[in-house]
């Protein structure tokens, strides 16, 4: 049943207003569990009436109801309870499925049986953290909610055959915080007996194996007169943080710190759960501090309750005793919608350098403010979570919930689940009528929305090997062009992930001549199109491949680019390939690409040559005869400070303008250099360019660009500009290490946002020396130009003679991930004055 109207096309129209139609192939089940417990109710339901029912699958929608009531927040295909008692016997559950403002369906009413609980309490998971002062809190998580009583009677436990000071029941009713005195052992065994559920009774006599966590906990500045702190981990990487201190204040702390002791650099995550809003300015988040006194430095990145201050924050106290500040650009608002658990914040150190960001979904991550400089940090920091209630001598205790705290490389692979899975979402507005299958139900907006057809697919002709498209042009009348979804079919059958306005086939081969193809273009639930059928016409390839171009980047590799793929057979062939003035080809590797091929070289002493090459054959079996002529660009490839062992780098061009790096090494690290250099020396005065055409993103450190070096010494006084990828750290970025040794910071504004928009190609920077003065630039069209940061002019000057290239370099700690890195135009640049850009004009002429 579907409450819109369908529409008139002029393709193939299905009216869903018609004929769509939600049906519920498994009802919600009538349930039995017993008390204390949860229950889980689901449904199947699908859409059927259309041709193309499983597009419009995805978009249904569910609001689950108690006794006619809608559930807040239960919006999804199943609905777990909350803890039940007997009190909950009888309650009737049903759902409400729905393709938003088109079809509604409401499922049967399963009824919940709740009895009496007979069974023990058992242990779910135990794990324990020392407080500073030595005492140990180990958290024990059971499988129900659990008598107050017995649960805090410390006699009914024994941990490592010991008997805990104190043992307190949790506001969640399911698990208990024991005191112990701290002992050295990672591991404990915790044996509870005595202790009853809430409902039936039931006395648990159980026991569990426990984790000591690598964190510690204080309360820096001193705890709140009867409202001490504490921490609850029951399982690693989950921390309940529990306090009432104050905050980050002026010249003096008092905040409740979850940390451990990091040397060097590092990047660590957490996720938030849950945060009490205790004021406005309660908060929560990750700190990394110089020493524990209350007046240390600081910096420390987070947020609010969810209904409290609407913000994302960062504060720092740049040196012991100093005052408390936000820094610039550091207090900015969060998005609609946020919600935990979708909240991290982000806490990076790189040298001297601390930087902060958020996130909502762990992954995409937007920088907080600027870096922050500090003037001194030692090698070891203290960092991890530090929360806060904001009330001055108060003793009300905040709720802290952290997750997932650890590593961010580790914490991002944890998000193999779908980001949405647990968004929050708010619940739909029902008017809740006595019979919801025969009327409109709540506030529903209705639309008319109409998909109409602008421009066909067009029938194309295309040669075994190369590529070809399909695309059309529609709008969605009534409606948002956003709303179109997209399904290309080939001949009637639906091609996996062909979900965008246009197709792309590549490479098509014979046997795919005559293939029809077609697209449906639908708004989901409102409204349908299938395109007008385009024929695919392949004829054979009967062209040997040709050369595109050949370069050489040191003598000793010869890089040749063909115009189509190659049989790898015959492009592996050393045989098959000649160069001119005595200089042979000793091996030739195929590159992944399939159309392009490296060359081992010997004998090569000009700047330039010829490549012949005979009998290399395309996939189709065509063979021939080519020549090219080429040019050595002089540079040499350098893994500073050593390669990654099993990923050692590489460099490949086959033509002037064009250098591809792989490199698995780290970076531009402290006082020594892992970088990959392509390097050439130059004398005197130089103005150099390069424009980015790729760079594979592996970390959020990973960047390419432009380099001087005094020598290729991994710890020798460099200067460095460049950027990251695309999908990371949106910034541009230089670096320098101004003494033989010292560290490399980001010199004063030269850490700066990218524009909007930003993409590669459209990306270039420049690295300039005249006299003693070093100058960087960047821009996104190679003529304006940007100065990053200021010109620099060493203490002792440079030599006159100084190693010059791209510098490349993954981020990654040890790194046994290549990253790709696209150079194009690489050299001397050539100031063209003012340029005058001609206008572009489109004429759109029929079809």
């Amino acid at each position: 049943m579907l409450i819109v109207a369908g529409h008139t096309g002029h393709a193939q129209v299905t009216s869903l207003s018609e004929e769509a139609e939600i049906v519920i192939g498994e009802q919600p089940q009538n349930t039995t569990v017993m008390e204390g417990r949860t229950a889980e109710f689901s449904v199947e339901a699908f859409v059927v009436g259309t041709d193309h029912d499983h597009l419009l699958q995805p978009f249904l929608e569910y609001q689950w109801q108690r006794d006619g009531e809608d559930i807040e927040g239960a919006t999804s295909a199943s609905y777990s309870t909350g803890v039940l008692s007997l009190a909950d016997d009888g309650a009737e559950f049903r759902v409400v499925v729905f393709l938003s403002g088109c079809a509604v369906e409401v499922s049967d009413t399963a009824v919940l049986t709740v009895d009496a609980d007979e069974q023990p309490p058992e242990i779910l998971s135990a794990a324990a953290i020392e407080q500073d002062s030595g005492w140990m809190y180990i958290g024990v998580c059971f499988d129900k909610a659990l008598d107050p009583v017995t649960a805090e009677n410390p006699d009914h436990y024994l941990v490592d055959g010991s008997t805990p000071s104190s043992a307190v029941l949790q506001e969640n009713g399911t698990s208990v915080q024991l005191r112990v005195w701290s002992f050295a052992s990672s591991t404990f065994n915790v044996t509870v007996d005595g202790v009853e559920d809430l409902f039936g009774g039931n006395v648990a006599n159980t026991s569990a194996q426990g984790q000591v966590s690598a964190m510690k906990f204080d309360e820096i500045g001193g705890t709140v007169s009867g409202a001490e702190g504490s921490t609850l981990v029951c399982s690693e990487g989950t921390f309940l943080a529990r306090t009432a201190v104050r905050g980050l204040r002026s010249s003096t702390d008092t905040v409740h710190f979850i940390y451990q002791q990091i040397t060097g650099d590092f990047d660590v995550a957490v996720q938030f759960t849950e945060m009490d809003e205790i004021t406005s300015s309660t908060r929560g988040g990750l700190m990394v501090r110089g020493f524990l006194t209350p007046q240390s430095f600081n910096y420390w990145i987070g947020t609010y309750p969810e209904t409290t201050t609407n913000y994302w924050v960062a504060t720092m106290r740049t040196e012991t005793g100093g005052g408390t500040v936000i820094p610039d650009d550091s207090f900015v608002e969060r998005e609609p919608g946020f919600a935990f658990p979708n909240a991290w914040v982000r806490l990076q150190r790189e040298g001297s350098t601390i930087r902060g960001h958020y996130s909502t979904d762990g992954v995409n991550w937007t920088q907080l403010g600027d870096d922050q400089q500090f003037e001194f940090l030692p090698d070891t920091l203290y960092v991890g979570m530090g929360s806060m209630t904001s009330l001055a001598s108060a003793d009300v205790i905040g709720n802290f919930g952290y997750r997932n705290y650890g590593p961010y490389d580790e914490f991002e692979a944890q998000f193999a689940y779908s980001a949405t899975s647990e968004s929050h979402v708010e619940p739909v507005a029902w008017s809740n009528p006595q019979d919801p299958n025969t009327q409109a139900i709540g506030d529903f907006e209705f639309e008319d929305a109409t998909v109409v057809i602008q421009q066909d697919p067009q029938d194309t002709s295309v040669e075994e090997g190369k590529t070809g498209m399909f695309s059309v042009q529609a709008t969605a009348e009534g409606s948002s062009d956003d709303r179109l979804e997209f399904q290309w079919q080939r001949n009637g059958v639906d091609i996996d992930g062909a979900t965008s306005s246009s197709y792309v086939l590549s490479p098509v081969s014979i046997e795919e001549d005559g293939d029809e193809f077609r697209v449906i273009v639908y708004v989901p639930g409102c409204s349908m199109v299938t395109s007008e059928t385009a024929t695919l016409d392949v004829y054979p390839d009967v062209v040997p491949p040709g050369i595109v171009s050949t370069a050489s980047l040191d003598g000793e590799f010869v890089g040749v680019c063909f115009d189509e793929a190659v049989d790898p057979a015959t492009a592996e062939n050393p045989a098959n390939y000649s160069l001119n003035g005595g200089a042979s080809v000793t091996e030739a590797v195929l590159r992944e690409d399939g159309e392009s091929v490296k060359l081992t070289v010997s004998g090569l002493t000009s700047s330039t040559f010829s490549l012949t090459v005979n009998g290399v054959q395309d996939l189709f079996g065509n063979a021939g005869s080519a020549s090219a002529d080429g040019r050595v660009l002089g540079l040499t490839m350098d893994e500073i400070g050593g390669a990654v062992e099993g990923f050692e780098g590489s460099a490949f061009v086959c033509s002037e303008d064009a250098i591809e790096a792989r490199t698995a090494v780290r970076g531009l690290r402290s006082s020594f250099d892992t970088v990959h250099f392509l390097h050439e020396q130059v004398t005197g005065d130089f103005d150099f360019r390069v424009q980015f055409t790729e760079m594979e993103f592996v970390n959020s450190s990973t960047r390419g660009g432009l380099m001087i070096r005094e020598s290729l010494a991994p710890d020798a006084r460099n200067y460095w500009v460049g950027t990251y990828p695309e999908t990371t750290t949106d910034r541009w970025v230089a670096t320098a290490r101004f003494t033989e040794g010292g560290g490399t910071p980001i010199p004063d504004d030269s850490f700066v946002l990218r524009e909007d928009g930003f993409a590669f190609p459209n990306a270039w920077v420049r690295l300039k020396r005249e006299g003693e003065t070093i100058s960087v630039y960047y821009g996104t069209d190679g003529v304006n130009w940007t100065q990053l940061g200021h010109d620099f002019v060493p203490e002792v000057p440079y030599p006159d003679t100084v190693y010059v290239g791209l510098g490349s370099m993954t981020g990654v700690p040890g790194g046994d991930v290549l990253a790709t890195f696209g150079y194009r135009d690489y050299g001397p640049f050539e100031d063209l004055g003012d340029i005058v850009r001609p206008p572009l004009s489109l004429v759109h002429s029929g079809g």
